[in-house]
């Protein structure tokens, strides 16, 4: 594995490590977090319906903007939405926040799961690849 290559495979590795730990130790509270905005459980479902809808274009366009333009400004445009997402959670100024501060969690979280599976994949030898993505997924479970 050529420098570049390995450089490109540790930082997926360790973002992807981190970010799933974040995500899941945060991903439980979500729910709370709307409870506690003055929401009911109804709502909830409600509200996250509402953002899987909207977040299935958006994500999908994420990934045809890798295709089309970079894999590098489609990364960046994922890393921003996720830290967008953080940001509306803690404005909580109502439903359509909520709405939208799902939205991009989810257009982040499957907008950016499959771009970093292609940039690992870019980052691994054939022979390096189920290896590669084995350490991965085991790490980020």
């Amino acid at each position: 594995m050529d420098e570049s290559r390995k450089r490109n495979y540790l930082a997926l590795l360790v973002r992807r490590t981190l970010a799933g730990f974040s995500n899941n130790m945060s991903n439980q509270y979500i729910n709370v977090y709307i409870l506690k905005m003055g929401f009911t459980e109804q709502d909830i479902g409600l509200l996250r319906s509402i953002a899987a809808f909207l977040s299935a274009l958006p994500s999908s366009t994420l990934n045809f903007v890798a295709d089309v333009t970079s894999r590098k400004k489609a990364y960046l445009i994922g890393l921003l939405l996720e830290i967008l997402s953080a940001l509306l959670f803690f404005l909580d100024n109502g439903a359509l926040v909520v709405i939208l501060a799902l939205v991009f969690y989810l257009v982040a979280f499957q907008g950016l799961r499959t771009l970093e599976n292609i940039l690992i994949a870019d980052s691994l030898r054939g022979q390096q690849r189920a290896f590669g993505f084995g350490v991965i997924y085991s790490l980020t479970v």
